[in-house]
């Protein structure tokens, strides 16, 4: 994964209650999250491992749900 992959989380009747922890982004330095932004997306990220043409760019996970800024 790239720093920035969080990972497929899953919906039900479109509420995801997570908790997130990683020892690899941080606030600050280089791999800091401060001013970088969280993108959820329809579909289930599929690892750039299916047949679509998406699959290595974009995992094929579809459009845009909805984006925040940290």
């Amino acid at each position: 994964r790239h720093v920035g992959d969080l990972g497929n989380i899953n919906a039900i009747n479109g509420a995801s209650v997570i908790t997130l922890t990683d020892n690899i982004i941080k606030l600050d330095g280089q791999y800091g999250i401060v001013n970088r932004s969280i993108v959820v997306h329809q579909l289930e990220d599929d690892l750039g491992k299916g047949n679509s043409t998406f699959s290595n760019t974009t995992g094929n996970a579809g459009g845009r749900l909805g984006c925040c800024t940290i």
